[in-house]
């Protein structure tokens, strides 16, 4: 969970062109990934109390989030309606709710 790779993404863009597309794209993902990853750890480490039911409510929303991708579903209402449910569960969960943008 380390800083560094926004500085190796700093540094990739200055060289140029003569770094190959594939290692920027690399470095862009682990670098979202990471901070996903330090965001998920200081929600769920820094929580007073998990209530497992109502996270695992949270999740099952997002799955369905996923669900409504897949089925082509394209109305933000739906989605709306989700967002707002997993993200009421979060909280209830005891889990910082801002992982449900992510």
């Amino acid at each position: 969970m380390a800083t560094d790779t926004a500085f190796a993404l700093g540094v990739l863009a200055l060289a140029g062109p003569s770094v190959p597309d594939r290692v920027r794209t690399y470095m862009l993902t682990f670098a979202v990934a990471d901070d996903v990853a330090g965001i998920v750890v200081i929600a769920v480490v820094y929580s007073d109390r998990i209530d497992l039911t109502a996270l695992g409510a949270g999740l099952a929303f997002l799955g369905l989030v996923v669900a409504a991708r897949r089925l082509g579903v394209r109305h933000g209402p739906v989605y709306l309606l989700l967002g707002v449910a997993a993200w009421i569960a979060f909280f209830e969960s005891g889990v910082d709710p801002v992982v449900v943008g992510l």
